[in-house]
């Protein structure tokens, strides 16, 4: 069995390519599901692949993969409110609900028909996670609270887990404002993902408002990761002229000193 580590964020529009590194190195998170993307492209990320859907709601989703992460059947939401992919036969989409409670009706529709659209070719291994702005149960929230029958019934028609259930954390909660504390942000998964070893936990993040929310799951599929530490060259170097020029002369330099040295290992200032 492998954790297959999968966390989701609002990043209120932002993009802090050295925070972002450090959230994704420092839980070794495999899937980031971001909301709230401003921007089509975000910067590189070193070691991750980054898959975009902003469209017109023009803050949108994205997901950020470990490189060695292999995806496929990418779906996008015209409005950039949702991104589905498959990984190994898992079923993974990222949401970003409308927000606020004048936004009531636009967020229903959004859960009878955007989030419905994705869902209907899940299969039975399915994890769903992003921004939902609303909550099912008051005790979710600790003041004011939106909440959407739609999200209650699409729950129970696919058959959706609340990850928060399988094992609560001490503080569930993701947002805070002045109006209270509140679980907008969420994880489900089907019924066989659900009965899998669970684990759950919230997390700051230094660049938005909300919290990170981190699901740890066990499963049956190879995750091959990078170890921490090790060093990659950057090949991309060697296809800029100045490079390519500039190791040419060095190389031409060593070769015609290599005849000062008696033989290879000093050449290369190796001890023999």
């Amino acid at each position: 069995m492998n954790v297959f580590k999968n966390a989701a964020l609002n990043i209120n529009g932002l993009v802090t390519r050295t925070r972002m590194e450090m959230l994704l190195r420092r839980q070794e998170i495999d899937i980031l599901f971001l909301q709230e993307v401003a921007h089509p492209t975000l910067n590189e990320l070193c070691n991750y692949k980054t898959y975009t859907s902003v469209g017109t709601a023009k803050r949108g989703t994205a997901l950020v993969t470990q490189e060695e992460i292999t995806i496929t059947n990418i779906t996008k939401l015209p409005s950039g409110r949702g991104i589905a992919v498959e990984f190994r036969g898992i079923w993974i989409i990222n949401i970003y609900a409308p927000f606020g409670a004048a936004r009531n009706m636009a967020r229903e529709q959004f859960f009878d028909s955007e989030l419905a659209y994705l869902l209907r070719a899940s299969p039975t291994t399915t994890i769903v996670g992003g921004d939902f702005n609303c909550i099912l149960h008051q005790k979710e929230s600790t003041g004011h609270f939106n909440y959407s029958r739609a999200l209650y019934g699409l729950v129970h028609v696919f058959d959706l887990w609340d990850m928060w259930k399988a094992n609560p954390p001490e503080n569930g909660y993701t947002y805070y404002s002045p109006m209270g504390a509140t679980r907008i942000d969420r994880i489900y998964a089907t019924k066989e993902l659900s009965t899998k070893k669970v684990e759950v936990e919230t997390v700051a993040a230094a660049f938005t408002d909300h919290l990170a929310a981190i699901l740890r799951l066990s499963v049956e599929v190879p995750i091959i990761r990078r170890s921490r530490g090790l060093w990659k060259m950057n090949t991309s170097l060697f296809d800029e002229k100045s490079v390519k020029e500039n190791l040419k002369q060095q190389w031409a330099l060593w070769r015609q000193q290599s005849r000062l040295y008696p033989d290879w290992p000093m050449r290369w200032g190796i001890d023999k």
